[in-house]
């Protein structure tokens, strides 16, 4: 008599993937890790961002920030005279005399004697111009001899201009002396050169009693004491890519760079690269504005995609971010502000993005070497409601919504050896401390 085999039906196994908000970030389980509008914290995830607008001391439509530690200048647009103007937001001050034929490449607030605490004074640099100005009657006086530059900046008492190749700097405490062409007197005016092949100078800044002079493809390292006989200067040359302008920041006791390959920190002496995939997704092509708050970097950048976001990297959870706004302007020093709609708003430490986007974790979990894994459902640890939306390669899409701490069933079992997931709130006051994913795997036949 022949009998026929009984097989056995196959058995389902499961299991799950848990990781805290602390390990989603890419790496063994994950990859592609993006957060959207949401920043970390201790606890967890949270909104991120959001913005409160100012009362505005004018009528012009606001086109470019310049954030200076006390005040905000915003270059306007003045329909009825169809001129570009400065605007000294803070300090209610018009600068109608600038030159409509250009922006200023920068703005800093200088003291220029041991014991000026003003708030209100400036140089406007031009490039071929730099402007002395009194915010308290918003005049500009031209001190400079009509020279100008790409970036400026006050160190040991005085002016310094940056030009292609060299820098300039003014007398000790002095606005009126100029001489560009000969140095004559040490203690007076004085040119630096920077060697060609560091390529052209692009950004400067002050650093642990320091001035930084950031060319193409090296950094001029500057010691000045009150007299210029003690000048010591050190070249740092690199490989970090070609320096942004405009892109340093002193956050976390270090200097933060853009190069066309990226974030760098510098610490004087060392460069190193920051892992920042949110950054690596720019067209630093279309140029940069950054800004430090928060004790984090900022950058406003153009992505690939067209679009342009401002990007928040944050070195103490050492990782970044994506906000959802998309502005015409941004510029941070200890504060936020961005222009948006023609008006000017500070951002604020929490709040959802204003055109009713949701907040958003996005990530693909690799589900190793399971056997024909199939994602079933997925967890969040937290507060809030959220809408999960996942996708596998060869599964397709499904989708499941609910509140943090229940298992939200996928509207369909989804198999692939990878799986993304979006997971997105419109609550502000959500937070999301983990996430969990619920695995099931299909066993083999008995023999």
């Amino acid at each position: 008599m022949i009998y026929d085999k009984d097989y056995s039906p196959p058995r389902r196994v499961r299991s799950t993937i848990s990781l805290p908000h602390s390990r989603l970030r890419a790496g063994n389980a994950v990859r592609d890790v993006y957060l959207l509008h949401m920043r970390p914290t201790e606890s967890g995830f949270v909104c991120a961002e959001g913005l409160s607008p100012i009362k505005m001391p004018f009528t012009d439509i606001p086109f470019k920030l310049y954030v200076l530690e006390h005040d905000v200048i915003s270059a306007n647009h003045v329909p009825s005279r169809n001129i570009d103007g400065l605007y000294a937001v803070f300090s209610g001050k018009n600068f109608y005399s600038v030159p409509a034929v250009s922006l200023p490449n920068c703005i800093f607030t200088v003291n220029m004697k041991p014991t000026d605490v003003s708030k209100t004074t400036w140089n406007i640099m031009f490039p071929d111009v730099t402007y002395y100005s009194m915010g308290l009657n918003g005049q500009m006086m031209n001190y400079s001899q009509n020279v100008g530059g790409l970036y400026g900046l006050q160190y040991a008492g005085r002016f310094f201009v940056m030009q292609k190749d060299r820098i300039i700097y003014t007398m000790a405490y002095s606005v009126a002396n100029w001489n560009v062409t000969t140095n004559t007197d040490v203690q007076k005016t004085g040119v630096m050169y920077v060697p060609p092949k560091y390529g052209e100078l692009v950004t400067a800044i002050v650093y642990r009693d320091e001035a930084y002079f950031f060319a193409e493809h090296g950094v001029l390292k500057l010691k000045m004491g009150g007299k210029v006989l003690n000048t010591k200067t050190m070249m740092y040359p690199h490989n970090c890519g070609v320096i942004l302008k405009d892109s340093c920041q002193i956050v976390d006791d270090k200097i933060y760079f853009l190069t066309t390959m990226g974030l760098w920190r510098f610490d004087g002496s060392r460069f190193e690269r920051v892992a920042s995939p949110c950054l690596d997704l720019a067209d630093f092509s279309a140029g940069v504005e950054t800004g430090m708050m928060y004790g984090q970097y900022y950058a406003h950048v153009a992505l690939r995609d067209g679009n342009r976001r401002i990007v928040v990297y944050d070195p103490y959870f050492d990782r970044d971010r994506f906000l959802r706004e998309e502005v015409v302007s941004f510029g941070a020093k200890y504060k936020g502000y961005v222009i948006r709609n023609d008006l000017i708003y500070e951002m604020t430490e929490r709040g959802l993005p204003p055109d009713g986007d949701p907040c958003s974790l996005c990530c693909t979990f690799m589900l190793g070497d399971r056997r024909e894994p199939c994602t079933e459902w997925v967890r969040i640890e937290g507060e809030g409601e959220f809408t999960v939306e996942a996708s596998t390669p060869s599964g397709g899409a499904a989708f499941a919504k609910g509140r943090a701490g229940d298992k939200l069933y996928l509207s369909r079992a989804l198999r692939g050896a990878d799986v993304s997931l979006c997971i997105s709130t419109f609550t502000e006051t959500f937070r999301i401390a983990g996430v969990t994913i619920g695995i099931g795997e299909d066993e083999q036949y008995d023999d």
